[in-house]
């Protein structure tokens, strides 16, 4: 059987996908609010003031947006979205208790032992769907989802063995927080863009991106295991190669996307902005964290520096551009104009900017300022009649 050379259409479950949307926004304007909170003053832990975007708005969005894009790269739609729905209700709720409850509690352990379990069925699922595809032509990005789930199970675990004082906690806690990152977060974006971004810019999809996929994988992974076995042991050196090795990964992937994108007219909307603006990003934080640690910079400490650039300008950015063409199309609601949307970006992209130069309270105000603006955006598109 011949592979279709288009994705299988985007337009199922309007009523799920609206929901689906609604749920990230709300973490990510819980986000903003906590992290304006405490630029005020109000006595919030770091921890609460990363995972409640990290855990609750981002890992929401891959829990989603990886099922839906694997169901269209396969050609195998489900008939409901119970499993999904069931995953995404699971990660809400232990969130919850994470927020609430002291760190290292027994109900902390048992809430992300319960994520632990949700990223592990949602990485069998993904991989399920994808074996017995029946075509390949896109289904070959579908393994990037499943390696980014398998390093979520890598970062919890990770966590779990700082908990239990295993080794050196902050050297288990730099290292759980770039499986995450560079594991879960930046391996969905490589996995999805392939397809999704010629997409939002109105360009041919690249048949050398699908054919460079595999090998970008397999290089990202071994990368990113050796950066993690040098943060876990101190071996600054080791770490540094792999994140390098991860850099060279995704620039190899990325260049016949954005060559695609770039080189045919391409349309220039609010989501095509942000996504390309938030890969750009999270590539350049990626190579100045390898480069930083390389130089001898204490990673845990490096993390509270370059962590509001790559939250805020890359990966929520990210989640914002894709949400603001996923849910209206999903959804079935009509595209907002793009000059609003433009002002927003902009916006966004400085703040971003200035956390990394100074003043950064000022920064983390426009990466707020620009978010929020978004999500009433995107509240907009969904509330407004058909």
């Amino acid at each position: 059987m011949r592979a279709s050379q288009t994705p299988a259409p985007l337009g199922r479950g309007s009523a799920w996908h609206a929901w689906a949307g609604g749920i990230v926004s709300f973490w990510l304007l819980v986000g903003i609010s906590v992290n304006i909170a405490a630029l005020l003053g109000a006595e919030l832990t770091w921890w609460q003031r990363i995972h409640v975007l990290t855990l609750g708005a981002l890992s929401t969005a891959i829990l989603v947006y990886s099922t839906h894009f694997t169901e269209a790269l396969t050609r195998r739609p489900t008939p409901n979205h119970r499993a999904v729905a069931t995953r995404v209700g699971l990660l809400n709720a232990s969130v919850l208790v994470l927020l609430f409850v002291p760190l290292w509690s027994v109900a902390f352990y048992l809430a992300t032992v319960c994520i632990l379990a949700v990223f592990i069925w949602h990485s069998v699922a993904i991989f399920l769907a994808w074996k017995g595809a029946l075509s390949g032509a896109f289904a070959v990005t579908v393994p990037f989802y499943v390696g980014a789930a398998a390093f979520m199970v890598v970062a919890i675990g990770l966590a779990l063995a700082a908990g239990a004082q295993w080794s050196n906690y902050d050297a288990l806690i730099a290292a759980h927080s770039r499986a995450t990152l560079w594991g879960l977060a930046w391996l969905t974006v490589l996995g999805t863009v392939v397809t999704f971004l010629p997409t939002l810019a109105g360009a041919p999809i690249s048949p050398r991106a699908r054919q460079r996929a595999p090998r970008t994988l397999l290089v990202h992974c071994l990368g990113l295991l050796l950066a993690l076995i040098g943060l876990v042991e101190q071996w600054h050196v080791l770490a540094a190669i792999g994140q390098v090795l991860c850099v060279c990964a995704a620039v190899y992937l990325l260049q016949p996307v954005l060559s695609s994108v770039l080189g045919a007219s391409p349309r220039l909307t609010t989501p095509s902005l942000s996504v390309c603006a938030g890969v750009l990003w999270v590539l350049a934080v990626q190579a100045a964290d390898g480069i930083a640690i390389a130089l001898g910079v204490a990673p845990r400490e490096l993390t509270t520096v370059l962590l509001p650039a790559l939250v805020g300008g890359g990966v929520l950015q990210l989640v914002a551009g894709a949400l603001q063409h996923l849910v209206p199309t999903l959804a079935r609601r009509r595209q907002p104009a793009n000059k609003p949307g433009w002002i927003r970006v902009g916006v966004l992209n400085l703040g971003a900017f200035l956390t990394l130069v100074g003043p950064t309270k000022l920064g983390i105000a426009f990466l707020a300022a620009g978010l929020a603006a978004h999500m009433v955006a995107l509240a907009s598109m969904v509330l407004r009649p058909v």
